[in-house]
């Protein structure tokens, strides 16, 4: 549960993540929208690391390459499965 002394850090976090997302925005970049699903990755691969090896063993049929996608990296990348490896 939160206390009463957490609950102005939650509030202040939530606002500098909602303004932080609607300054990329603003300039077309997305990739903020990205941040609480990387965060939910990282803390099931420290804390639940059966649920990430699932996760990866159900995103690999649904894998797309990074050529398919048209990014011209120099490496060929499947996206999702092979960042989770």
């Amino acid at each position: 549960m939160t206390t009463k002394q957490q609950l102005p850090w939650i509030y202040a976090l939530s606002l500098i993540f909602i303004a932080a997302n609607l300054a990329l925005i603003s300039v077309d970049m997305f990739y903020g929208l990205m941040l609480p699903f990387v965060g939910i990755i990282v803390l099931l691969g420290l804390y639940r690391l059966d649920v990430v090896f699932m996760l990866i063993a159900f995103t690999t049929p649904l894998a797309i390459g990074t050529d398919a996608l048209g990014i011209e990296a120099g490496i060929g990348v499947s996206i999702p499965s092979e960042p989770l490896m």
